[in-house]
C-alpha cells in the first residue's frame, strides 16, 4: 500500500470567521490546509499542498468506493455465516469483518452527517 505524501492526519474542522462562522480544515497543529489567494481581484481558497488537493478532489469517489466495499463485506459476512456452519476455519472471521464494517460506517457517517 502506498503512503499518503500530503499533510499528515488526522485533519479536523476548526470554526473560524469574522462574524460568519466557517469551517476550516486544519492539521494536527491547527495549521490550515487552505490559503486565501487573490487573482484578478477575486479571492478564493486554495489548497496549499498538491497531494492534499488530490485527496480533496477524489473525496466523492473515495466515499462511493467505501460504500461499495461495505456492501461487499456485508455479502461476504453472509457467506461466512453459512460456511462457518460446516468449515471451522471461518470461525471468528465474521467478527473481524464486522469490526472493519463498523470502522467504515463511522467514516461514512462522519462524512455524510449534517455539518
Amino acid at each position: 500500500m502506498q503512503e499518503f505524501k500530503g499533510t499528515p492526519g488526522p485533519w479536523v474542522l476548526l470554526e473560524a470567521g469574522d462574524g460568519i462562522t466557517k469551517k476550516v480544515p486544519v492539521d494536527r497543529g491547527n495549521t490550515s490546509i487552505l490559503t486565501i489567494v487573490e487573482e484578478d481581484g477575486v479571492k478564493f481558497a486554495a489548497v496549499m499542498d498538491g497531494y492534499d488537493a488530490q485527496l480533496i478532489a477524489s473525496a466523492h469517489e473515495l466515499l462511493e468506493e467505501l460504500q461499495e466495499v461495505d456492501k461487499t463485506l456485508c455479502a461476504l459476512q453472509g457467506n461466512i455465516a453459512d460456511a462457518n456452519k460446516s468449515e471451522p476455519r471461518w470461525n471468528g472471521m465474521w467478527d473481524v469483518i464486522q469490526q472493519r464494517r463498523d470502522a467504515i460506517k463511522a467514516v461514512i457517517e462522519a462524512t455524510t452527517k449534517q455539518p
